[in-house]
Parts: C-alpha cells; structure tokens; sequence
C-alpha cells in the first residue's frame, strides 16, 4: 500500500487544491440573517399553530391532540402544535403489519450507531498518517472500517416497506397506479424529506463555521461551508451523488440522493408487478441479472477492488478526490443489484405472511448463527488490506456485487426472525416504544450527526490517540446531541411537514372510503403511521407506503 510520507493529516490549512475562498463579509453577513429568519419564521409559526390547537380545546386534558380537527383548514394550521407533533411521534401502529414490522426502528437505530461509530473512526485526525495504517493490522478496526456494506441496511428497509405498503394499499384500492401517481407519489415524499434538509444545509452554509475554531477548525467546515453555498441546489434536486461528487456539501447526504432515486426505481417497479403481477419473476430477476453484470464490469473496467481500500491519501481529503468513492460508492446504479434483490425478498416475505409457518428448530439455529455472519463479512475485509492482488480481477469485479447481495439477504433474514419471533426475548427487545420513538428521530438525526462529529474531532489543540477510549467518549456524545437536535428538528419541522404532506396529497394518496381526518394513518411516503385510536369514530387500518427516510 502506497503511504504518503509527506503528508500530516491534521495539517491546519486545507490543501491548496481545494478552493476554500471566503466570501465578502457582506453575502455572509446576508447569509446568516437570513437563515436567522428562517429559525425565528418558524418559532412563529410553531407558537401561533400551538396556540391555535389549543384555542381549539373543547375537551379537559390532552386527549385533544390526539384526534384530528373536523376541517381540512383547521388541520393545516394546527400542523406545526408542538404537542400534537409530539403524539404523532410518540404514537405506534397497532394493525398487523404495524405490529410484524416495529422491530424495524431499533434496527434502525443500530444501524445508525454503527454509521456514526465509522464516521468517528474516520474523521478523527491523528498526527501522522502512520497511525492510520497500524489500524489497519488491527482486526477490531478492520470490523468498522469495512462496515460501509451497513449503510445498505437501509436500502433494503427501504425496498420492504415500499413493497410491503404499497402492494396493501392495491390489494384495498384494487387500483392500477400510473405515472401520474408515481409522480405525486415522488412529489409527496419530496415536500416530506426537503425542508428539515434544507434548514440544515443552511445552518451549515452560515453559522457553524463560528462555533468554534482552532489549527482543525478551518479543514472541518471551511470546504463544506463553501461547497454549500455553490452546489446546494444539487442536493436540494437530489443529484449530488452524480454531480461534482469531490465538491460535496454534506458529504454524508450522497445517501439521500440515491435513496430517492431508488424510491422511484423501486416505485416503478411495483406499479408494474401490481399491473402485470405474472410478470414480477421475470421482471424482478432480469434486472437482478443485469445490475449484478453491470455492477461488476464497473468495477473490472475501473481496476477495483473487492471492497474499498480506505488509504491515507483517501482519508486526507474525506474522499472527495477517490475514484472507488466516486464510481463505485457513492453512484445510484451500484445499488440497483441490492436494491432489486430486497424488492424481490419483500414479495417473498408477503408470501411468509399468508402461510404462518412454524418453522423447525434448526431454521432458528441458523437465523441465530446469520447475525454473527455480519462481523464475519466485515472483517474479511482485513484479507485486502493485507493483500495486493493483480487488478483487473475477474473474481474481484464478481465478488464486489455478491458480497452486498449476501449482506442484504443476512439482514433479510435476521428481519424475518425477528417478525417471526424465532427469539421472542429479542422481538420483545426490539418492539421497545423507545426504540420507534428513536427510529423517528433517525432521520434528522442523521442529517446534523456529522456536523456533530466534526465539531467534536475539529474543535481541539491536540491530535487525536486514537484509543478505545476516546472513540467511544466521541461517538457516545456525538450519538446524543444528535438524537437532541434531531428531536427538536423533527418537532418543528419534520413532522409538521408530514402533517402538511398528508392534508396536501390526502386525495390522492387514500381510498374514497377512507375516513378523511384521521389520525391513525400516514401518506404514500410517510416514515411511519400513527398510531390508531381504539375510540375513533371512523376506525381504519393504517394504508400508506412507508418509505425508509435516509
């Protein structure tokens, strides 16, 4: 492995290669009132639609905001009530599916933990690259350092519950979804995902970069703050996966742009199977068929690896300028193959559903054997570090699709245990209310941790020791501030934007003879249904498509 002896990886200033120009003090100065603005346009709207709501009481005790008003109009005004916004998060799903499917949250929310434990890894700034690399002897290092295969974890959460949620809501409507509904479908998760997004890009462009300082401060937040204010229409357009990928802004959100895209991908594709259902074999296995061959020629063609190999020289400057990071990992079409398989893994578990087997011990052995295949797949990463195989390979390019289809068909079957019940004590850990109201708050948690880490690794005089110690010490706060900030983003605006989302497309996302102002479901593209109220007039099962959110 090439090591680059004249480089120091906390070296104060930016490399000169990266354009970190300030602006005049002037389009600052604009920038940051205006995102002050925003903040206090909001603590407005939040305070007179709370204020509203409770105007609007004709009851004693909080039973109130629990129940939907009797107008659309009084709906939107009281869609950003703080207290109503908090039982939307705090509530739970009771129908079936609901219940089969809880345990999403906390795998959610493990997940999320793993994601930010490697983002932690990663930014932490040692005083040689040196240090780097003795990591990459260690085998425990090499467990997290090769664990980018678990951000897939939420594409294939993605693909169940699109599947799973949308074919419920067909075989109720017995309607055939066109482009027009594909395209209000994609509008609406739009006007879900955007604003909180938007409000953080914001604060990011403006008012971090004076958070805090030191010889670090500038390389953290000087780029991104530069790169926001040119390519933030990129992201809010969900196309910074594919345009100027080595100018990110908010490195992290490459994610939700290829989870879009694969929302619509996989939206198309069920509109399909629900309208040619003879054809959804033939349909599901020729993609699978040609992403893997596609997948694969990418990374023959490209001289790849098996897994990516994050050198020093990569982790200098975040990965921005690293072809594997910009051909093969942050790309929409590198997922296709997983993607599709996890679409395919959901129809097969409707099919689970309708039969109810129970299944022979051994099944659950082996279910229970599979999660510990995770690590395993991780670490044998450490066989290519160790390892400099003559590329191109022909069984490398084969092996790079395979190793994301064996993850994504591990956490398939660890989901199908866990909605089974093949071990009721970790179904039971995993339905924890806590748990969902933390898988809620997943996705604005995500949008500002890295911000979070940042501030933590940058803000400092000294380099980092890279010891257990200080790793966990890092991560654990970074964990809770942003879970903190991300309660409060989803308290005024995420979840008043889901609210606004449903009474917007509410005619077109629910049956005729659904009952019109009910709280107890979501819309086409909502995280998670509310929960459903055993003493409401006009009780019905929650029908909407949930789509994972980041």
């Amino acid at each position: 492995m090439h090591l680059d002896i004249g480089f120091l990886i906390g070296s104060p200033t930016v490399d000169h290669s990266v354009d970190v120009t300030v602006a005049p003090w002037s389009f600052t100065h604009w920038l940051e009132i205006t995102f002050l603005v925003v903040a206090l346009a909001i603590a407005g709207i939040v305070f007179a639609s709370s204020y509203y709501d409770f105007r609007c009481k004709s009851t004693h005790g909080l039973d109130h905001y629990k129940h939907d008003l009797p107008t659309t109009k009084q709906m939107y005004l009281v869609s950003f009530s703080i207290i109503r916004n908090w039982y939307r998060i705090t509530s739970r799903g009771d129908d079936q599916l609901s219940h089969n499917l809880r345990y999403i949250h906390t795998i959610r929310m493990i997940v999320f933990m793993g994601v930010t434990l490697g983002h932690v890894v990663f930014y932490a700034q040692p005083r040689t690259a040196l240090t780097i690399e003795n990591r990459f002897s260690d085998l425990t290092t090499m467990i997290v350092i090769n664990g980018t295969q678990i951000v897939t974890t939420f594409f294939a959460i993605s693909a169940m519950l699109l599947v799973l949620f949308f074919m419920q809501k067909v075989d109720e409507t017995k309607k055939k979804v066109g482009i027009v509904e594909i395209c209000i479908i994609s509008a609406a998760r739009y006007v879900r995902l955007t604003p909180v997004y938007a409000f953080v890009m914001l604060f990011e462009a403006t008012w971090v970069v004076r958070f805090g300082d030191g010889p670090l401060w500038q390389k953290g937040f000087e780029t991104s703050r530069t790169y926001c204010r040119k390519n933030w229409w990129a992201n809010l357009l969900y196309i910074n996966n594919y345009y100027k990928p080595d100018e990110p802004c908010m490195l992290h959100t490459w994610y939700l742009a290829a989870d879009f895209h694969l929302f619509v991908y996989g939206l198309v594709l069920c509109a399909l199977i629900a309208r040619y259902p003879k054809m959804r074999n033939l349909l599901l296995g020729t993609l699978m068929v040609l992403s893997y061959a596609a997948t694969a020629a990418i990374i023959y063609v490209k001289e790849y690896d098996a897994i990516p190999i994050f050198a020093p020289e990569q982790i200098r400057y975040f990965f921005w300028y690293w072809g594997v990071y910009k051909d093969a990992y942050v790309p929409t079409h590198m997922y296709l193959v997983n993607y599709t398989f996890a679409l395919a893994c959901a129809f097969y578990y409707r099919h689970l559903l309708k039969t109810r087997i129970n299944y022979h011990w051994l099944i659950k052995v082996s279910w229970f054997g599979s999660l510990l295949l995770i690590p395993a797949l991780f670490a044998m990463g450490y066989i290519f570090y160790q390892n400099q195989f003559e590329m191109p390979s022909l069984w490398m390019a084969l092996l790079f699709p395979f190793i994301r289809l064996l993850y994504s068909a591990i956490i398939f079957f660890g989901g199908v245990g866990l909605s089974f019940r093949f071990v009721k004590l970790l179904t039971r850990l995993a339905d924890i209310p806590f748990h969902s109201i933390i898988g809620r708050l997943t996705y604005s948690a995500y949008l500002c941790h890295l911000c979070m880490i940042k501030m933590s690794l940058f803000n400092t005089r000294s380099f980092f020791r890279y010891a257990l110690i200080d790793i966990g010490a890092i991560w654990a706060a970074s964990m809770f501030l942003s879970y903190l900030v991300a309660w409060v983003l989803c308290l005024v605006l995420e979840s008043p934007f889901v609210a606004l989302q449903r009474q917007l497309f509410k005619r077109h996302t629910r049956s005729s003879d659904d009952t019109e102002h009910s709280s107890s479901g979501g819309d086409i593209g909502t995280d998670t249904s509310y929960c459903e109220h055993s003493d409401e007039k006009n009780h019905y099962q929650a029908n909407v498509i949930f789509s994972q959110r980041f």
